[in-house]
């Protein structure tokens, strides 16, 4: 799946590449050669959070399909470094949500800067962050910035 770069007029300097995801996560293991060992204490964090990664931005991809919003994907990345791994864009209203993924069940506020730098040059048309992690607890992470389980994906009591 390619993932177009995000533009806009919030920086002059976003790059214009796309990012490429494997979608299917077991597939993308199966050619990197993780196993179990990869997500364990001594494991590739690297490869690991990769995959963790390409599953949660896959994830998002099909629940688009059905939404009830048109959304566009998208991922942006500045020339100086900053990334966010996600943007879903509300095609009527150019509303911006922002997901960053991080495989650790402690987020903290420095796993939300991409997002904060984002949400101050979008201002209102950015609507919320959130950082996707494997922990149990959603938390909040400053202003319209949350840290959500990812479990979270696949629950039906959340409102829209």
């Amino acid at each position: 799946m390619r993932l177009p770069a995000f533009a806009t007029g919030a920086t002059t300097r976003a790059t214009r590449r796309p990012k490429v995801l494997v979608t299917d996560p077991g597939l993308a293991a199966h050619l990197t050669n993780a196993g179990h060992a990869t997500f364990g204490p001594s494991g590739d964090t690297r490869l690991a959070g990769s995959l963790f990664e390409t599953t949660v931005l896959t994830e998002i991809a099909k629940q688009a399909t059905w939404s009830d919003h048109l959304v566009d994907l998208s991922h942006f990345r500045d020339r100086n470094g900053p990334e966010v791994d996600l943007l879903v864009e509300d095609r009527r209203t150019g509303a911006v949500a922002g997901v960053e993924v991080k495989l650790g069940a402690s987020p903290t506020v420095r796993d939300a800067r991409h997002l904060a730098l984002l949400r101050d040059g979008l201002g209102e048309r950015f609507t919320v962050g959130i950082v996707v992690h494997t922990g149990a607890h959603s938390l909040p992470l400053g202003e319209r910035l949350w840290a959500v389980p990812v479990s979270a994906l696949w629950r039906d009591d959340i409102g829209p």
